[in-house]
Order: C-alpha cells, then structure tokens, then sequence
C-alpha cells in the first residue's frame, strides 16, 4: 500500500489548492487500509475525504472561470471532478447500505487518483493563473473570500447533519422500545418494518419477521379478520380498530394471546406502493372481531 506524500515539488504556487492537496492527502493516509464496510472509523475518514474534496473541487472550478481559463481544458478537469464525485458516492452508498467492499481497491483509486490530479491539471491551471499576474491578486482574494463562504457553510451543514442524526436515533430508541408493538404491511400483508416489542410479542426474532406474511402470526379465523380489515383499510383509508388471536410461528395454543390492533395508511412511508402501520398489544378483552 503506497503512502502519499507532499513536497515542493509538488506545489501549483497557490496556496490555498496546496493546502487543500496537504489536506486531502492526510485524509487518504489516514484511511485504515484493511477495515471492513462496517467499520465506523472508515466511513467517518470517508466522509469527512468527500467533503474536503468536493470544497477542493468547488475552488478550483471557480478559480477557473474567473482566470478565463480555456474551455477545453476545464472540460477536461470538470470530467475528471466528476469521475471522482461518482466513484467515491458509489462507495459511501454501497458502505452505508452495509454492501462489501473492496476497501483496498477503493484506497489505491484515491492514492492514484489524488497523484495524477495534483501533478497533472492543477498545475497545468496554477502557470495559467500565474501567466496573467494582472489578474492574480483578485482572483486569489475572491477565491479566499469564496472559500471561507463554503467552510462556513459546509460547517453548518455538518452541524445540521448532526442534529439530524441524534434525531433520528432518538425516534429509532423510541420506535423499538415503545410500550406497544409496530410493524408496517406492504399491500400483499407482509411484514416490511418491526420493532422489538412486535417481534418480543410474537416469540421471535426481529429479523425473521421482515418479508414474512403476518398472517402467519394468527389462526385462520384470525386470517380472515385482518384480510377484510386491510381491505376496507385500502378502500376507504379509514382507521381500523379491532382484536386477533396472535401466536409465534411456533403456531402452537401456549404461544397465543389477545391482541388490540390499530391500523392506518402510513402517510409517513417513502416508497411508491401504499404500506399499513399496525399497532398491537396484549389485552385480555376479547370483542368486535370483525
């Protein structure tokens, strides 16, 4: 595995693009060569890689329309910005999706990557600017001006990202330890979403329960309740409140209970086809079953 380094030799003669090249070289350094996809370190260094190298992206493509810098060459930079954005949000999806990668691949694509671009066009766009000293001395204060608007703005998304994230934790501790069980049907009743009450209520697994029909969880009588209840449910999107008999897939008597269900169109689901959430907890009451 190749460690990146930086000298003078390598310099554009602007000092905030060798900067930005000093930086995103660390942070490729700094990338564990051997972590797996479920390693949160890497997809932390990953993360915080794309964002320096998407400023480092923005500056230049600035820098290079204020120099006047000829179309075909920026073309040819813009392309090769653009190969980088889609390779790299490839890989951070395919790591936040739990996908496997092959992290040595995607550490010597950044390694020859970031080599390649450094040597080639940024210094091809650094004698440029420096061939048209009348301009220079602007150009590089508008793009400092520039590059402090993006940091600042990239550092109150990040602070946004944050707020959302310890959000959406919170909602998912509550959503797995509500006092009652939730699962979300898709159209043919099968089982797309389940905390872990529902699946501590039913004797089994959480994992078990996705894609497996919900029917399965009741007598045939039972069944034939939830089926006319889904349907009215569809045809008229009017809440249903109602009682089963559930069990585990044990489909043994010992393992069954009363539940009360609740169940309405979830309006909150983003997916193209209608799903139902289904709210149930144990209840010794034992009316209106159909």
């Amino acid at each position: 595995m190749v460690t990146l380094s930086w000298d003078e030799s390598q310099a554009t003669g602007d000092a905030l693009i060798d900067r930005q090249h000093r930086e995103i070289i660390q942070l490729v350094n700094d990338l564990p060569a051997l972590e797996g996809a479920s390693s949160p370190v890497f997809m932390h260094l990953l993360d915080h890689l794309m964002d320096h190298a998407l400023l480092h992206f923005l500056a230049e493509e600035e820098l290079m329309a204020q120099a006047g810098f000829p179309e075909i060459l920026a073309g040819e930079m813009r392309a090769a910005h653009d190969e980088f954005r889609q390779f790299a949000r490839t890989k951070v999806i395919q790591f936040r999706t739990g996908e496997d990668v092959d992290t040595l691949e995607l550490r010597k694509f950044l390694e020859e990557w970031v080599s390649a671009h450094m040597e080639g066009p940024d210094k091809v766009l650094c004698a440029w600017i420096r061939a048209i000293p009348e301009h220079a001395d602007s150009i590089a204060r508008d793009l400092r001006v520039h590059q402090i608007e993006l940091e600042m703005q990239n550092d109150e998304l990040l602070r946004e990202h944050l707020k959302l994230e310890a959000a959406r934790q919170r909602y998912i501790h509550l959503f797995d330890n509500a006092p009652v069980g939730y699962i979300t049907l898709d159209v043919a009743g099968s089982i797309v979403h389940a905390n872990l009450t529902a699946a501590s209520l039913l004797g089994v697994e959480r994992s078990s329960l996705i894609g497996e029909p919900f029917y399965r969880h009741m007598p045939s009588a039972d069944a034939d309740v939830l089926y006319l209840r889904l349907r009215t449910l569809h045809q008229t999107a009017e809440p249903q409140s109602f009682e089963l008999s559930l069990r585990s897939t044990t489909d043994t008597a010992a393992d069954q209970f009363e539940a009360r269900v609740e169940m309405r169109v979830n309006v909150t689901e983003e997916t193209d086809a209608p799903s139902v959430l289904v709210t149930f907890s144990a209840t010794v009451v034992g009316a209106d079953r159909v």
